[in-house]
């Protein structure tokens, strides 16, 4: 199975200073991460092999335009497992015992179609902010942004994440 190619993950406070418990909006400073990662053909192949979705729009460029699609386009299931595992490896970053955090829930909505053009894979661009915490209970929301081509692909998508022993660092 082709592999998703992904770029150096990186994150970064706004501000040194940490969210107030309960804090939310943007008049407090967030921690963010970015990554962009890359989407291809053969992938969207692999996933379609193992998730038994071979609807013809993401697998055959005829069928994608008879759609009213420019070309075939990913997996919606795709790209909300990409964007899972990017929060996922973030909460890594910035859990205290550098232990990642476990998704309670996740939702987003499918905003616009990501193009997979023959022999050039689409890039996809993620970036997730933590906008609120509830601490002592190691929980925390974070907001995720997924474009590709200029545009949102899930727009909004939103996910509360717990961390099993310690939440995220800085006093929130």
């Amino acid at each position: 199975m082709g592999k998703p190619q992904f770029s150096t993950l990186t994150f970064w406070w706004e501000l040194s200073l940490g969210l107030p418990n309960g804090a939310e909006s943007s008049e407090y400073p967030r921690l963010q991460w970015t990554e962009t990662v890359s989407i291809s053909r053969e992938d969207v192949s692999n996933f379609a092999h193992i998730s038994g979705d071979s609807n013809p729009i993401h697998l055959c460029e005829h069928s994608a335009q008879a759609a009213g699609f420019p070309t075939t386009i990913a997996h919606g299931m795709h790209l909300m497992g990409l964007g899972a595992s990017f929060l996922i490896r973030g909460s890594q970053l910035i859990g205290r015992a550098r232990e990642q955090a476990v998704i309670t829930h996740y939702r987003a909505r499918f905003a616009n179609p990501v193009l997979i053009r023959t022999g050039h894979p689409a890039a996809i661009e993620l970036c997730a902010s933590v906008r609120s915490s509830r601490s002592p209970s190691h929980h925390a929301t974070a907001q995720l942004i997924a474009n590709s081509a200029d545009s949102h692909v899930l727009s909004p998508a939103a996910a509360e994440l717990i961390w099993p022993d310690g939440g995220p660092r800085r006093a929130w």
